[in-house]
């Protein structure tokens, strides 16, 4: 997974609720990330996942953030975060299988309640 510096930009947009960030097409090549996928964002040792679009308007090197992470980190602008790729939980695909009727261990079942828990 890669983990890139990029600078931040506020955009004055709200997501609705989610942590949400935009990146340059170039930059989410980069990452292989793409839209509707997670990032990990990191910055002065707190973390924390959100959601990616990837829009034309955004500068290659430039990570948009959404009001709802600046509401929570008061991220400055035109600050350097690092970003990284996240896969998804492994309990995303546990219950993706339970939903197409695929029986689960035990094992599986502790790991969603876990995930959940966390």
């Amino acid at each position: 997974m890669g983990i890139t510096k990029l600078r931040t930009k506020l955009l004055g947009i709200e997501s609705g609720g989610k942590p949400v960030v935009t990146l340059s097409r170039e930059d989410a090549d980069e990452l292989d990330v793409r839209s509707g996928e997670r990032v990990r964002l990191c910055y002065n040792s707190k973390e924390m996942t959100a959601i990616v679009n990837i829009m034309r308007s955004v500068s290659k090197g430039t990570v948009g953030i959404y009001d709802e992470i600046f509401k929570v980190w008061h991220i400055p602008g035109d600050c350097i975060v690092e970003v990284q790729n996240t896969s998804f939980p492994e309990s995303l695909h546990l219950i993706q299988n339970k939903l197409r009727r695929i029986k689960l261990n035990h094992e599986e079942i502790l790991k969603i309640f876990q995930d959940v828990v966390a």
